[in-house]
This record gives structure tokens, sequence and C-alpha cells, in this order.
């Protein structure tokens, strides 16, 4: 998070490569992979995936965009800690080994968790990594809720 949040200079180091860094990017964030404590994981996403991120990415402008999203970090806790907390009922979906700790940080803003999961398997990218666990997921809460 801190190379990506740096003014200009992970576009100057990323701009030729693009499609290498997604690549690494991906699976460091991926269940098993180095953020998560493990040994490292290969990206969930295919290759044809990553050649239409890359090329999406090429651009300048959408590059220094996702690397924006990370220097507005700050302000976007800001902005969430001034808002009026959700009270509908939300379904919390966390990265394996993880609900506890994001449940504890997003409490104050959700007030009415009426559920919250860990997805097996999973690391940043859940409905790549397990697609079926949350879409079922998904499926039963949002069938629940109608029902109220």
């Amino acid at each position: 998070m801190s190379f990506h949040s740096q003014g200009g200079f992970p576009e100057l180091l990323v701009d030729d490569d693009v499609r290498d860094y997604l690549s690494l990017f991906y699976g460091y964030v991926a269940y098993g992979g180095v953020s998560f404590g493990g040994p490292g994981a290969k990206a969930p996403f295919t290759a044809p995936q990553i050649d239409e991120y890359a090329r999406t990415y090429q651009r300048p402008q959408v590059l220094t965009g996702g690397f924006e999203l990370y220097r507005t970090l700050d302000q976007d806790e800001r902005d969430n800690r001034a808002a009026k907390p959700i009270t509908m009922p939300t379904m919390l979906l966390t990265a394996d080994g993880t609900r506890d700790f994001t449940r504890s940080t997003v409490q104050p803003l959700m007030s009415t968790i009426t559920r919250a999961v860990e997805v097996p398997r999973a690391g940043h990218w859940l409905i790549q990594e397990n697609p079926e666990f949350v879409t079922t997921e998904l499926v039963t809460f949002f069938a629940k809720e109608a029902d109220r």
C-alpha cells in the first residue's frame, strides 16, 4: 500500500511493465500470497484476463487512477468516520482468517451486520478465488433479506 500511495513513483516504475506488475501484484494479495503471510500464490486471473487488465492499465490516466485509490485512503477513512453508520442489514465477507479483525474495524460504520463470513481459500480477490462460495452466500443473504 505504501508503494501504491507515493505520488508518481509507482507509475514511473510500472509504466513499461504493466502486465508483469499486475501478474505479480494479483498473486501477492491472493490467498497464500505474501501479503497474507503465505509463501506466494499465482494470480487468480486467467492469462486473457490479465492481458485485458494490462491493456486497460497501459493508458497513463487509468494507471494513475488505479494508484489514486491508495492515495486517497486517508481521506476515505475520514469521510467514513464522519458519515452516519449504515443501519440496514449488512453482510460482511472477508478474506480467510480476517473476519474478526475486519469486523472490529468496520463495526462502528455498520451497526447491523447480520452475517459475517470468511471466504475459505480467498485472499483479496474473494469472488475470483472462491466464486461458488461467494455466490451462494450472496444469494442466501439477499433471499433472506427479501423475505423480511
